[in-house]
């Protein structure tokens, strides 16, 4: 069956729009670095083989099969949307390791999260059990206390309808090292090869380096320590970027990083030139103030 997977549009093009349509409680998670996938089951005990997101058969992946036969069978056709994660290995060495391995050779390191559970059948209609949250529910009643080794129900961080709520959930994602954090309206139906504000990701994903000017420490709202830089780009226009991680902060203070080039990453510059959703990345030792952007 050839049904599309949905893409995921960024949370600022959304907001971008002159009549955005955010709105009403989201699901949020962790976005994780891994390969989109899917797996369908076919009914009377038949699994299909893992494939991606263009239909493609994995064959690397054919390990799977092994663990598949252990999950609980579902009371009709399914498809079961997921994300191929390589622990502690990136996108780019995870994506390596799956196409590599063939025949053979099985990219056995990989773990399935499971992100979404589509009736076959039903999925066009209008039904209230077609919806995101019934369907995340459905997924976690039907993989119920299952151990596997190979296959995780992908966990929700919250549900909320306050963009504060999303923001404070992406941000402590930065922190742990995560790439960001996606949104499904609870309430939307399943829409392959679409992409809109039923499912969306925030994400840094533009960098630029800029000149620092000032630094200083201060003491957040919740009493804890900060340090902040005043950063400068090539047109002039200044960003302030907040660091809250205890070891830079030590580091800094120290050693101020005023007149060294800060690489910040951000969701993307307008075209005002405001930077949304700055935040420190590195420190640029091998450019100068005319390498800033």
């Amino acid at each position: 069956m050839t049904l599309g997977i949905q893409k995921v549009l960024h949370l600022h093009l959304e907001e971008a729009k002159k009549k955005s349509k955010i709105s009403g409680e989201y699901m949020y998670s962790v976005k994780l670095d891994g390969w989109l996938c899917y797996i369908d089951y076919l009914g009377n005990g038949v699994w299909d083989y893992v494939r991606s997101r263009q239909h493609r058969e994995i064959p690397s992946m054919y390990h799977a099969m092994h663990y598949v036969k252990q999950l609980p069978k579902p009371n009709g056709r399914y498809r079961f949307i997921m994300e191929a994660v390589v622990p502690g290995k990136s996108f780019y060495e995870a994506n390596g390791i799956m196409n590599r391995y063939v025949g053979d050779c099985q990219a056995e390191e990989v773990i399935f999260h499971i992100h979404d559970m589509i009736n076959l059948d039903t999925y066009k209609e209008n039904w209230l059990s077609n919806e995101a949250w019934h369907r995340y529910k459905d997924l976690k009643e039907w993989f119920g206390d299952t151990e596997s080794e190979k296959f995780k129900i992908h966990p929700l961080l919250g549900v909320s309808a306050n963009r504060d709520d999303w923001m404070e959930a992406f941000y402590n994602a930065e922190r742990n090292g995560d790439e960001g954090i996606v949104l499904k309206h609870c309430h939307s139906l399943y829409q392959p090869d679409k992409r809109n504000s039923s499912l969306m990701k925030i994400k840094l994903e533009d960098t630029y380096d800029l000149l620092c000017i000032s630094a200083y420490s201060s003491e957040g709202k919740k009493g804890n320590m900060a340090y902040n830089l005043l950063l400068r780009d090539k047109a002039g226009t200044k960003v302030p970027v907040v660091i809250g991680s205890h070891s830079l902060i030590h580091l800094f203070e120290d050693e101020p990083p005023i007149g060294k080039v800060v690489q910040i990453k951000c969701m993307c510059r307008t075209s005002d030139g405001i930077y949304r959703e700055p935040r420190y990345d590195c420190i640029r030792y091998d450019k100068t103030e005319k390498d800033i952007d």
